[in-house]
């Protein structure tokens, strides 16, 4: 008896050892909104490479002021979070989300997506205004993941109080379109190269940037060569290049795509994306749950009818196996006549190695290994490809 009571007692404080090793982790957002029209305040984390979302209700900490507590397997998961106002407003039937305005040398810029890259993270801001947008997709706001589901939206747009600081806020506002190869200026055009030398300007400056490397890490494939990934990727520190975001990007530098193997359910065999010659191949990665993708479905087979000849189509199916059945319903009832590959052996890897943030994902791959990140349903895009059959 007195032996078992001893194995007790060390078990006991065994665990507690490890409990003290092996804390869980809380971060800390604190938000104060001068003049806010609204009394209480959520964080929402959708994330898209898990494909869910999650609220987390802010506690009043005075007026217009609230802080939250967010677990680090949040924190360590997702660059994409907002704040909204979790109580519909039933008198114009509209949820209502959270937008920073702020000023870096004379531009204003906008943001929407916060991150968390402090134990103790601010955010100051000062109410402005409110702006209605009809008809838009509302699917998170009821923490709904993979759905589309139409509403009106207010914005509640607040004027940011910025620190010369290194927070995640601060660096969003300096950079809100990180990786993107995109400026929300037109007027005011920006070579490739220049992107390339402002994008390796801000990891040199912050290397611990969480909010950096996730975008790095998320537009891949927006870049001409991995050289210039490389280029702008040692420079983080090591803790980045450490972190999910980071394997990632050393996933895609390492890897080849031809190595890279799918299961053709059709065949019974494993295949690669690049099994034959064509100049031209068009990758959709879709999944059976992905409402836009089903959509497309018509179009693409419109454009296979044109073009089938000269580029070679293929389905890659982000379904989890015991959804399988349903995407190949799908094909059957669409009567899909190209191939169909599936991921579900390897999900995690494909959405890494081929930087999939959501889909409908396409790549057209060139006969000299380039791919490019296109989108088939907007016409510029559909033009192009006949062009290059034309050519």
């Amino acid at each position: 008896m007195r032996n078992i009571f001893l194995i007790l007692i060390f078990c006991t404080i065994k665990l507690c050892s490890f409990a003290q090793i092996n804390p869980l982790k809380v971060y800390f957002l604190r938000v104060s909104l001068k003049n806010a029209p609204f009394k209480s305040l959520t964080l929402l984390d959708y994330n898209l490479d898990l494909h869910q979302n999650v609220l987390i209700k802010g506690k009043s900490i005075g007026s217009f002021n609230w802080e939250f507590k967010i677990p680090d397997s949040v924190v360590e998961n997702s660059e994409n979070m907002i704040l909204i106002v979790p109580d519909k407003d039933t008198i114009i039937n509209a949820y209502h989300q959270i937008k920073f305005i702020s000023k870096i040398k004379n531009n204003e810029i906008s943001l929407v997506n916060i991150g968390i890259q402090d134990e103790i993270n601010y955010i100051e801001a000062e109410y402005k205004q409110q702006i209605l947008f009809e008809n838009e997709n509302v699917s998170a706001y009821l923490g709904l993941a993979d759905s589309v589901v139409l509403g009106n939206l207010v914005n509640n747009e607040f004027f940011l109080s910025l620190k010369n600081d290194s927070s995640d806020i601060t660096i969003r506002s300096k950079s809100p379109y990180y990786s993107w190869f995109y400026n929300n200026n037109q007027a005011n055009e920006i070579s490739y190269s220049d992107y390339l030398s402002s994008y390796l300007i801000h990891a040199k400056n912050y290397p611990n940037s969480k909010y950096l490397i996730s975008s790095l890490a998320r537009n891949l494939n927006k870049y001409k060569n991995r050289q210039d990934i490389l280029n702008i990727y040692q420079n983080f520190s090591k803790k980045n290049r450490d972190s999910k975001w980071g394997k990632r990007i050393e996933l895609f530098l390492s890897s080849k795509i031809e190595n890279i193997l799918f299961m053709d359910l059709a065949t019974g065999r494993e295949e690669s994306i690049l099994r034959d010659f064509s100049e031209y191949k068009l990758v959709i990665f879709s999944a059976s749950w992905c409402i836009p993708c089903i959509k497309e479905i018509p179009l693409l087979k419109k454009l296979y009818a044109d073009l089938g000849k000269e580029i070679n189509f293929t389905f890659v199916s982000l379904d989890y196996e015991k959804d399988v059945k349903k995407f190949q319903e799908i094909l059957d009832k669409n009567k899909i006549p190209w191939r169909s590959l599936y991921a579900y052996k390897n999900l995690d890897f494909v959405r890494d190695f081929f930087s999939i943030n959501s889909i409908p994902h396409s790549l057209l791959i060139h006969a000299d290994g380039n791919i490019d990140v296109i989108d088939v349903r907007k016409e510029e895009i559909q033009k192009k490809l006949y062009s290059l059959v034309e050519q």
